[in-house]
């Protein structure tokens, strides 16, 4: 699994696949700071993109965008789709998620998040820590929750949305 980014989102999310996934191989993958080749002394750090398209081609194609700007995240995603990547869920299984949720691709839920029935999470979508949505609730492509988030039922949240931490969204709101 390649974690696309090396900053707060992805070293997050690698502590969730490195605790609910313990023989995963990770590899992350950030062409801005090259000052280092290991990510806490053991994950190799891919610098380009054809360090990226040669990994992604010896059969560990799966990837988790984590940047934390909407927009770029969609575009980096894009990006590495069209050169063989296969985009993957991070969902913690410390998050407390209904059976009756239905997940869109390249997800990231992290641990204590309550997701309730009858919601719908775009691709992309960014839930961070603590964050709750309730039932009936659509949560856009590319939308971030931030920490603490509390998104009432029967809510809209459009694609590329920022909620911010601790914000409370009221039930039947349209953002």
């Amino acid at each position: 699994m390649v974690i696309i980014g090396s900053g707060g989102m992805a070293t997050a999310v690698a502590g969730i696949l490195e605790f609910d996934t313990p023989k995963i191989d990770l590899y992350f993958f950030d062409d801005i700071n090259t000052s280092k080749d290991l990510m806490w002394g053991k994950y190799p750090i891919l610098h380009s993109f054809d360090e990226l398209e040669n990994h992604l081609r010896s059969g560990d194609n799966h990837f988790v965008t984590c940047i934390a700007n909407p927009l770029l995240r969609k575009r980096l995603t894009d990006k590495v789709e069209s050169k063989g990547g296969f985009l993957s869920n991070a969902i913690s299984y410390r998050a407390d998620i209904s059976h009756f949720v239905k997940f869109g691709k390249g997800i990231v839920i992290q641990p204590a998040c309550v997701v309730a029935s009858d919601v719908e999470i775009g691709n992309g979508a960014f839930l961070n820590a603590n964050a709750i949505v309730g039932h009936d609730s659509v949560i856009g492509e590319y939308a971030s929750l931030g920490p603490g988030c509390r998104v009432l039922g029967n809510v809209s949240v459009g694609s590329y949305s920022y909620i911010g931490c601790n914000a409370v969204i009221m039930p039947g709101v349209k953002i």
